[in-house]
């Protein structure tokens, strides 16, 4: 694998041992200086006192700015107020005491602070510091997993790691994996990168250390607290490709869930991490879903949800999905899986629309679960022919790096394979028959597997597609995307991914044309 599969299936020695920590070098709050020896008006002096005086004034105004923003986030009386878990009792505005909804704010705060400080049990040591994981987890891989969610989820699991530490550990893992595989292959990011990959080795030793330990202590733990961090970290293993472990924790949790009493006997929360876990797992590896999702939950996702009635309100992306219905492949496409498209086209506008906003219910980030884990049903997958499972596997792909930003992780790039190995035996029927569907699946590999080796094979293919598309330009590639699965973002990598493959063209057409002149030249 090109991309730094971080997975391992054994625990390695580098894993178990503790990595020094390097404090940054302190900064200089004095400039000494010479009166009797050193000459005052030299330039090297001038020069130094300038420099001396321009950082420590840059430093200053840099603490007042961090101090006025952290005032004001501690000061802001609705901040998080949408975003404690709606499966607890929680009183009305009216009612509600202020001073307890501050004091909830407050742990919340501390532990962006301080992690150390806040769970002084925690005996790993990494190269980055604690408190640098848990705020990239916070402020970009519970995004990446938790679209809709993400606040709602950071207030559960920061409330439940009060009483169960190992659950940070997880997150904190999750994080040391996210920016392990973010730079993807990219030589210059490689001491990054191994830093990272280190840090996540001797994070995961000590959770299977803590989880035994957890398991062993019976009664006297919380078994729902218990789950989250089961759940979390069988979610964390299907993402860094490790299936095996992934699978051992999840048969442990089926043996957990039924001694609770199933899930009915769980919180919504709850129930929402594992059908999460379970469909990163499915992606991944390509396999039904472990769990049966409770009716109850599945009741209270669609009926509670107000996210179709909110959509009514959004600026319509009149032309997206209508490829799958109006091309001649059309009637090929089976019934149910036109359902799911014509639902991920109600979907995906509202995605798009609210990704960077953080005041939803965990009830809308459940609906685009429901609906991509419809993709895995074995009744559905085992009706379709090669060219109908491809069509399958790229929407499969379409979630996990346009809605869940998974890009260049291993489960991702399990899917970019699968759909390789899928196009083998019906390459030349989607060329003959649906180019530009073949385009948009070739362009959404290129973007989930851009930095990694995968790459080269989905910059081929899309160069292929274009040349016969007579596509050469941004302009002109964009429309052809937008008629799938695809909306334009705010300084979206998309367009980085299409100048990179006609870089890649242009340097495959110079190598041709000098190879010919070299070995006419070593003939003379």
């Amino acid at each position: 694998m090109a991309a730094p599969d971080i997975g391992v299936h054994h625990q390695s020695s580098k894993a178990s041992r503790r990595i020094n920590f390097r404090p940054p070098k302190p900064q200089n709050e004095y400039l000494w200086v010479n009166l009797e020896g050193q000459n005052l008006q030299s330039k090297t002096k001038i020069g130094q006192t300038q420099s001396f005086l321009a950082s420590k004034s840059h430093r200053l105004r840099k603490a007042k700015k961090l101090q006025d923003l952290k005032d004001s986030i501690q000061l802001s009386p609705a901040h998080g107020h949408e975003i404690y878990p709606a499966d607890r009792k929680q009183k009305s505005d009216d009612s509600c005491d202020s001073n307890e909804r501050l004091a909830r704010l407050v742990v919340h705060r501390a532990l962006g602070v301080g992690v150390q400080e806040a769970f002084p049990v925690f005996s790993v040591s990494t190269n980055a510091s604690l408190d640098f994981y848990f705020q990239y987890y916070r402020n970009y891989t519970s995004r990446m997993c938790f679209p809709l969610c993400s606040a709602h989820i950071m207030i559960v699991c920061t409330q439940t790691s009060k009483d169960l530490p190992l659950l940070l550990l997880v997150l904190l893992a999750s994080a040391a994996s996210s920016r392990a595989v973010t730079f993807g292959d990219s030589a210059s990011a490689a001491d990054v990168r191994g830093q990272s990959v280190q840090d996540f080795l001797a994070l995961r030793a000590q959770i299977i250390k803590s989880l035994q330990s957890a398991i062993e202590e019976g009664p006297g733990s919380d078994k729902e607290d218990l789950i989250v961090a089961i759940v979390l970290l069988c979610g964390l293993e299907s993402a860094v490709g490790n299936t095996k472990a992934a699978e051992a924790h999840a048969r442990g949790l089926q043996m957990i869930v039924a001694m609770l009493g199933g899930l009915d006997a769980l919180s919504h929360t709850t129930v929402s991490l594992l059908i999460f876990a379970d469909l990163v797992a499915g992606m991944t590896s390509n396999v039904p879903p472990m769990f049966q999702i409770p009716p109850q939950w599945e009741k209270e996702v669609f009926t509670d949800s107000n996210l179709l009635a909110k959509n009514k309100h959004l600026n319509r992306h009149t032309v997206l999905g209508t490829a799958f219905f109006t091309s001649p492949w059309s009637h090929v496409i089976p019934l149910d899986l036109a359902d799911i498209i014509r639902s991920l086209q109600q979907l995906i506008p509202y995605h798009e629309q609210n990704i960077k906003m953080q005041s939803h219910s965990v009830l809308e980030n459940d609906y685009l679960v429901l609906v991509s884990r419809q993709l895995l049903a074995p009744s559905f997958k085992a009706r379709l022919n090669p060219f109908q499972e491809t069509i399958r596997i790229s929407i499969c792909l379409y979630s996990m790096t346009r809605i869940w930003s998974f890009p260049r992780k291993p489960c991702t790039l399990n899917l970019v394979r699968m759909l390789r190995e899928s196009l083998k035996g019906c390459l030349g029927l989607f060329k003959a028959t649906a180019p530009e569907l073949l385009f948009w699946m070739f362009f959404l590999s290129c973007l989930a597997s851009r930095g990694t080796g995968d790459f080269a094979w989905a910059a081929h293919g899309l160069k292929n597609c274009a040349e016969q598309l007579s596509v050469f330009e941004w302009y002109s590639a964009l429309p052809i995307m937008e008629k799938f699965f695809f909306v334009l973002r705010e300084s979206d990598v998309a367009k980085d991914v299409w100048d990179e493959v006609q870089y890649v063209k242009m340097k495959s057409a110079i190598t041709e044309n000098v190879e010919p002149c070299q070995a006419i030249q070593d003939r003379h």
